[in-house]
């Protein structure tokens, strides 16, 4: 295999992932906005990222994809917060969850997003009622998620932002300090799914989210909801483009006392 162009690698070693764009097809999601505790969850955010309201407005946002450029089809759950970096306003996520390593290792390489592997107890009905369970690790549940439709909508119903992740790159050591941080704008193109009368594929209606455990490494608790504001379900395809640099800041040497 020609490992310098079939795909992108840390080292000179096996590649978990092909060079963008990547496409994930038939994604089917469950979307619940809420409020939640403001200062909860800006103990998440890294630093130049501060809540762009308060309340702060969160997403739980689960996807299932049948297909993808990334190994297959996979499932994840995506924590948003709404922010504002610099004047502007973004998503950010400071948990995700997948249950396969090939979007884990893309997400955490590439952009910095802090993905991990998770186990997920689904069970989608149609375009009708939807449930989801995640645990970490499989006998511990941190999440469910539920969903009653209730009447078609647009896609433009549901709020949205640009998103954003922050990358930080550690020191050579193992320190915990980063060397290199970067804020990342994501760009990607989201084509909506289609019933048989050409409407697309959305549906709102009640949504429930809740928190089952109270987690160091995993601190979903932080973002527990604290006033629902809509719920949705939507099927689409997704093409990832890449991300477009905002901003770079250089650290001091975190490494500069350690000497072989």
């Amino acid at each position: 295999m020609d490992i310098e162009n079939y795909g992108l690698k840390i080292g000179s070693g096996e590649t978990l992932y092909g060079r963008p764009p990547w496409y994930l097809t038939d994604a089917d999601s469950l979307v619940a906005y809420y409020e939640a505790e403001t200062e909860s969850v800006a103990r998440l955010l890294p630093p130049e990222l501060e809540p762009a309201s308060d309340p702060v407005r969160c997403f739980a946002w689960y996807v299932e994809y049948g297909e993808s450029s990334l190994g297959g089809g996979y499932r994840e759950v995506l924590m948003y917060v709404g922010v504002r970096f610099e004047g502007a306003e973004y998503m950010y996520a400071p948990l995700v969850y997948v249950d396969t390593d090939s979007p884990m290792a893309m997400g955490r390489e590439v952009w910095g997003i802090p993905k991990k592997i998770a186990d997920f107890q689904v069970q989608m009905q149609g375009s009708g009622g939807a449930a989801m369970t995640m645990s970490r690790p499989r006998l511990r549940p941190l999440i469910t998620m539920t969903f009653v439709p209730e009447a078609p909508c647009s896609p433009d119903d549901v709020p949205a932002a640009e998103r954003i992740s922050f990358r930080g790159i550690p020191g050579h050591s193992g320190s915990p300090d980063m060397s290199v941080s970067e804020f990342l704008r994501l760009e990607n193109e989201i084509s909506f799914r289609t019933i048989s009368d050409g409407r697309p594929d959305a549906w709102s209606g009640q949504c429930e989210v809740s928190m089952l455990a109270t987690s160091s490494t995993d601190p979903l608790h932080l973002l527990a909801p604290k006033r629902m504001l809509a719920g949705f379900r939507l099927k689409y395809d997704v093409t990832l483009l890449g991300a477009k640099l905002l901003k770079t800041v250089q650290h001091s040497d975190v490494d500069s006392a350690v000497r072989s």
